[in-house]
């Protein structure tokens, strides 16, 4: 595996990794609406100078964006295909980002992952994410009852997620 800038040539191979993302989260909060008719779409506002890509045997199997404000910095997105997870594709994509941030003297990194996606919470605290820098909290009108998940802990308070 090689992890390399962002170039034109990749745009189809990481619009279709955004798609393929889409439709997780689709299917994690159970709401087909989520990206509209055009999955993939969400990708097109991103391409830049700050973007690396994993390569795999001639394919893009995953990329990391970096966004840097002043001397904050944040990890989004990060996307790995399905069919090649838990081989340290995504570790070594947010590796080499927060390598960069460092190298132009940002304070912080942070990652913003929603808070029902647990898989995602772990694996960016087994990375070093470990400080809570800020928690939105929702007052949904419009959700059905069963819509959100029930107890999840934090600050020894039950949340919905």
């Amino acid at each position: 595996m090689t992890i390399r800038r962002y170039e034109e040539q990749d745009s189809a191979a990481c619009r279709g990794l955004w798609a393929e993302l889409t439709r997780w989260h689709r299917a994690l909060y159970d709401d087909p609406s989520i990206g509209g008719d055009d999955p993939g779409s969400g990708f097109d506002g991103l391409a830049g100078e700050r973007i690396w890509v994993a390569e795999r045997r001639g394919s893009v199997v995953g990329f990391v964006g970096l966004v840097i404000r002043g001397r904050q910095a944040e990890i989004e997105p990060v996307v790995v295909s399905f069919d090649v997870r838990g081989q340290g594709i995504g570790r070594s994509l947010v590796e080499t980002a927060v390598e960069a941030a460092r190298a132009e003297g940002v304070r912080q990194v942070k990652a913003s992952p929603v808070a029902r996606n647990s898989t995602a919470l772990r694996f960016f605290h087994e990375l070093g994410f470990d400080t809570l820098g800020h928690v939105d909290l929702l007052l949904d009108f419009e959700r059905p009852k069963g819509y959100w998940r029930e107890r999840e802990r934090l600050a020894e308070r039950e949340f919905r997620a």
